[in-house]
């Protein structure tokens, strides 16, 4: 008696087991992605930085070279 209720205990143990498996599969899946999502995100930033950067070079560049003019 005693056995059968271990035995019925491990089982259960053995099919939350499983359900926790999947359960971290289906996070790590999901956490794959949004790491994704992230890198994406931050390579369009390094784009967007990167022409705000050109746009300020170049009004920086018209500024001055107008100044020069003027003088």
């Amino acid at each position: 008696m005693k056995t059968k209720k271990l035995l019925k205990q491990l089982d259960n143990l053995k099919k939350e087991l499983r359900k926790a498996e999947e359960t971290i599969e289906i996070l790590q899946r999901e956490n794959d992605e949004l790491r994704g999502e992230i890198m994406a995100r931050d390579e369009r930033n390094d784009l967007v930085i990167e022409e705000i950067g050109s746009k300020v070079d170049k009004l920086l560049d018209f500024l001055i070279g107008g100044n020069k003019n003027e003088k």
